[in-house]
């Protein structure tokens, strides 16, 4: 899954956090030459800079996906966030 936040930088920098000892194989087609296998696995990634000075930390809670609005103290960016059915940035996802 890819999310595109609205108004915001089109290629966020993706970090990888909180890499986890599990590895997964995604097996999708009958072409063996198109199978992932060994992908690792973490417990949180990040989108950087994903608005001036904010970043986006997202995690897995059970069977859901939730997200950090990270702001950097250190910005002059006196803008907030895009809001969009209360207090969520807007996204969309990308395929």
């Amino acid at each position: 899954m890819r999310l595109a936040p609205i108004g915001g930088n089109p290629n966020p920098r993706i970090e990888e956090l909180d890499r986890s000892t599990g590895k997964v194989n995604y097996l999708q087609s009958k072409d063996p030459g198109a199978w992932k296998r060994n992908v690792p696995t973490y417990g949180r990634v990040a989108q950087r800079n994903v608005w001036d000075g904010i970043d986006l930390v997202y995690y897995g809670n059970q069977r859901s996906l939730e997200y950090h609005i990270i702001e950097d103290p250190r910005s002059r960016s006196r803008r907030d966030p895009p809001r969009g059915g209360g207090r969520r940035p807007r996204a969309r996802p990308r395929h």
